[in-house]
Formats: structure tokens, C-alpha cells, sequence
């Protein structure tokens, strides 16, 4: 399960953003996923909250797993970038076509507070 190897570096991602801020502890972590990331939601979710117990900066914390947008932009004429995923270009026709987004796993917001504060 690739799963627990990606909770374990959202949780060492999570600790270095906040390194400079003793006593944050995360409430909600939204990271976005693209549809060929080749991570199940389900899984990552649950490896995430086992492995979080173990770390107090995202002990607790809500992971939020959004869909990444994919566009796509055509190498041969330039247009786009134009939504989802294309077989060839609308306008051109050429199948020489740039997929943006599709595999993206990004840590996108860490939300929480410090010591009885806010933070973000």
C-alpha cells in the first residue's frame, strides 16, 4: 500500500511548513489529487489517520483529498490550455497534446492553530 508512504510525507511536508511556529497543531489538511496520482482516497485517508496519531502537528487533523483540474494544451499549434483530457486538438486536430494536472499530488492548504490562536 503506496498509501502509507504518501500519509508519511504529507505529515513530514506538514511539520516542515510549521517548523517555525512551536505549538501549531494542523485541524484540516486539503491536498489535491490528479486522476492518474494512482492514489485510492479511501486508503490514503485511513493510513493517514493511523500514522498521524504518532505526530502531534497533524494528530486529529481532517485530510480533505480534492480532485486536481486536468487540462490539456496541443505542442504542435499552441492552443489552450482547453479542460479535461483531449485524444487531439480542437483545433488543429494533431494528437501531439501536453496533459497538465492528471498525476499532480499536492499539498495544498494546512489549516490549524498555535497555542489557543489561529493559523493557516
Amino acid at each position: 500500500m503506496h498509501e502509507a508512504s504518501i500519509a508519511i510525507e504529507i505529515i513530514k511536508a506538514a511539520e516542515s511548513a510549521v517548523a517555525d511556529r512551536p505549538g501549531f497543531r494542523a485541524s484540516r489538511i486539503v491536498l489535491r489529487a490528479g486522476p492518474l496520482s494512482g492514489v485510492d482516497p479511501a486508503s490514503l485517508r485511513f493510513a493517514f489517520e493511523i500514522l498521524a496519531k504518532e505526530a502531534p502537528v497533524v494528530s486529529g487533523a481532517e485530510l480533505e483529498i480534492r480532485d486536481a483540474q486536468v487540462s490539456t494544451s496541443c505542442r504542435a499549434c499552441g492552443s489552450g490550455p482547453f479542460e479535461g483530457f483531449r485524444e487531439s486538438c480542437p483545433s488543429c486536430r494533431s494528437p501531439f497534446l501536453t496533459v497538465q494536472g492528471a498525476d499532480d499530488l499536492v499539498l495544498e492548504t494546512l489549516e490549524g492553530d498555535v497555542e489557543g490562536g489561529s493559523g493557516r
